[in-house]
Formats: C-alpha cells, sequence, structure tokens
C-alpha cells in the first residue's frame, strides 16, 4: 500500500460522503434560491400596500436579523439535535415561511414570513458550511443513517 492509499476512504465511505455532500447542497441551494425569490416583488408590494422605502428597507433588515441570531445559535442547537436536525430544520422552516408569505399578504405577514426565511438561511448557512468544508466526516454520518 502506497502513501497515498493510507488515506484512500472505503468505496462505501466514500459515497456516503458523496450522498451526504449532495444531500447538503441540495438543501443548501433550495433554501438560498428561496431566500432571494421574494425580492424583486418588493416593488409591487410598495406599490399594492402603499409602503415606504423606510420599510421596504426594514424588510430587508428583519431578514438579515433572523441570519444573523440563527448563526448565532447554531452550535447550541446543533449541540441540542445535531446537525442533521439543524438542516432539517432550516427546511422545515423555510417551507412554513414559504406558506406564512403566501397566505398573509399585510405587512406583518411579510415581516414574520422574511424574519423566519432568515432564520431558515441561517440555519442552512451555517450548518452546511460546517458539514461541507470543515467537517466532511460528518457527511458520512449524514448519509448513513
Amino acid at each position: 500500500m502506497s502513501g497515498d492509499d493510507a488515506f484512500a476512504l472505503p468505496a462505501t465511505a466514500a459515497r456516503r460522503a458523496a450522498t451526504g455532500f449532495w444531500v447538503v447542497a441540495f438543501a443548501f441551494t433550495v433554501v438560498m434560491a428561496f431566500a432571494t425569490l421574494p425580492s424583486p416583488l418588493y416593488g409591487l408590494y410598495r406599490v399594492r400596500d402603499d409602503l415606504s422605502a423606510f420599510t421596504i428597507t426594514i424588510v430587508y433588515a428583519i431578514f438579515a436579523g433572523g441570519v444573523i441570531a440563527a448563526l448565532l445559535l447554531v452550535p447550541s442547537i446543533a449541540r441540542r439535535i445535531g446537525r442533521r436536525g439543524v438542516m432539517l430544520a432550516a427546511v422545515a422552516t423555510m417551507m412554513a415561511s414559504a406558506a406564512l408569505l403566501a397566505a398573509w399578504k399585510e405587512l406583518p405577514g411579510l415581516l414574520l414570513g422574511r424574519l423566519m426565511t432568515g432564520v431558515a438561511v441561517g440555519l442552512v448557512s451555517g450548518t452546511a458550511n460546517r458539514l461541507v468544508i470543515l467537517d466532511p466526516e460528518r457527511l458520512k454520518a449524514l448519509a448513513s443513517s
């Protein structure tokens, strides 16, 4: 066995890591894509609901606040429910946010929906970056069970 083979993963472990990577990448992509979708609609909301530029700025700020809060809480949440649980919670939060934004058309619904979207983005970005970049061994565990 050469020196390079000593660090090679067995075929099953490599497949698990690859599967875990693609699962995490897909969840990350879906959450991040949904987070950007409502932005072009803000101009329409501004006209429809007679919102000021300041109010639209608050909507953006609430989203950013949700991201920051979630990023600060990801380590403690991950210790309690695991990284897989955080990824599932992020996707579930994004789905709930989408339902809320679709159902509640007034300003409070927009604000709460964007806060939830920010939380989902913070959860998924903090966890996915940790899994993919810093901790590839966790990807095997994520895919195996």
